[in-house]
C-alpha cells in the first residue's frame, strides 16, 4: 500500500529505477505501476477543485493502512468502514466527501474492469442535513457586493455567476468563442461536468459586459474571458473563490460565502420569479429534476400557519 501511495499520489511518473527498489515481498513493480496509472487516470478525469480534495482524501485512506501489504484488490468494505470510523469526529460533510472520494475511485476501477465490485456499495449511507437554505444570498446582497467592487472584471464575474448559475469551473473555462449572438438572441455555450454542452440564454446587457472584456484585453476568440490582470492567464477557480470572498467581506456578509452560493442564489431567485423547474434544471445542468426540486424548499413560500392568529 505504501508503494501505491508513493507512486500514484506523489511521483506521478515513477522512474524505472524507483520501481526496482520496491520490496520483493510486496506487489511486483509492474503491478504497482499499473495500479498507480489507474489512480492517476481517475484523478485527472476530475475537475481541478474536485481533484485536489479527492487526492488528499485518497492519500489519507491509503496511508491509514500503510503498514499492511494491501493492494487495491485486497480492500474490502471493512477497510473503508474502519477508516471512516476513525474519522468520525469530522463534520458529516467532510466524512461524506471522504467516502465519496473512495467510492468514486472504486467505481472508476469497476468501470475499467479492474475490480468486480465497489466495496463502498455495501456501506450504510452518510446522511448530511441539507445546508442549501443557509447558503443563499439575497438579491439585494448581490447588488451590494457589485456596487462596492471597483474592478469591472470582478463585477462581471459575480453578475455572470448569479445570472447563469454556472459552476466556478465552468466560468473560468469560458472563452470569447463561448459568447454567441444569433438572430438577435444572446447566449453562452457552456461545457460542464462530463463534457456535457449546454446553452444558456443571456440578456443584452450581460452579453455586452462580457464583450467589453474582450475589447479591453483580447484579440482572439479563443482567449479565456476571465484572466489574471498581471499574468494575462486564465483565472483559476481558487482566484475566483478569493474574489467572491473579498467582495462578500467588503459587503459585510457571511465569511463563508463562496462562488457556489451564487448558484444556489440563482436557483432560488429564479423560482421566486416563477421560472419553470425544468428550465432551471437545464440551466444548472442537473442530471435529475429531484436535485433541482430541493430549491423549492429553500425560497420563502406559504405556510399553513399564516392565517392562525395568536
Amino acid at each position: 500500500m505504501k508503494d501505491i501511495v508513493t507512486y500514484a499520489l506523489k511521483d506521478l511518473k515513477p522512474s524505472q529505477s524507483k520501481l526496482q527498489k520496491i520490496d520483493s515481498d510486496n506487489k511486483s513493480a509492474e503491478l504497482v505501476a499499473h495500479e498507480s496509472k489507474l489512480i492517476q487516470g481517475w484523478l485527472f478525469s476530475k475537475p481541478e477543485s474536485t481533484r485536489i480534495s479527492y487526492q488528499t482524501d485518497i492519500k489519507q485512506f491509503f496511508e491509514f493502512y500503510i503498514d499492511l501489504s494491501l493492494g487495491i484488490k485486497d480492500i474490502t468494505e471493512t477497510h473503508v468502514s474502519l477508516f471512516l470510523r476513525e474519522n468520525k469526529n469530522l463534520k458529516l460533510s467532510s466524512l461524506l466527501r471522504k467516502k465519496s472520494a473512495i467510492s468514486s475511485l472504486f467505481k472508476y476501477l469497476v468501470k475499467k474492469g479492474y475490480l468486480d465490485k465497489n466495496p463502498c456499495d455495501l456501506l450504510d449511507p452518510i446522511k448530511v442535513p441539507d445546508q442549501t437554505q443557509f447558503r443563499v444570498l439575497a438579491h439585494e446582497e448581490i447588488i451590494r457586493m457589485i456596487e462596492l467592487e471597483d474592478l469591472e472584471r470582478n463585477k462581471t464575474i459575480l453578475r455572470t455567476l448569479y445570472k447563469t448559475g454556472l459552476r466556478v469551473g465552468e466560468l473560468v473555462s469560458l472563452r470569447f468563442s463561448s459568447i454567441k449572438n444569433r438572430d438577435s438572441k444572446c447566449f453562452l455555450i457552456v461545457v460542464g461536468k462530463g463534457s456535457k454542452t449546454r446553452t444558456i440564454g443571456m440578456d443584452q446587457k450581460s452579453y455586452e459586459n462580457l464583450k467589453i472584456l474582450k475589447d479591453e484585453n483580447s484579440k482572439s476568440n479563443e482567449d479565456f474571458i476571465f484572466r489574471s490582470r498581471k499574468l494575462n492567464l486564465r483565472l483559476s477557480t481558487k482566484a475566483v473563490w478569493h474574489i467572491i470572498k473579498n467582495m462578500a467581506k467588503r459587503a459585510g456578509l457571511d465569511p463563508k460565502v463562496s462562488p457556489h452560493w451564487t448558484r444556489h442564489s440563482h436557483a432560488t431567485k429564479a423560482l421566486e420569479l416563477g421560472e419553470d423547474l425544468r428550465l432551471i434544471q437545464h440551466t444548472l445542468c442537473h442530471d435529475s429534476i429531484m436535485t433541482t426540486a430541493k430549491y423549492t424548499n429553500v425560497y420563502p413560500g406559504k405556510s399553513s400557519g399564516e392565517k392562525i392568529q395568536i
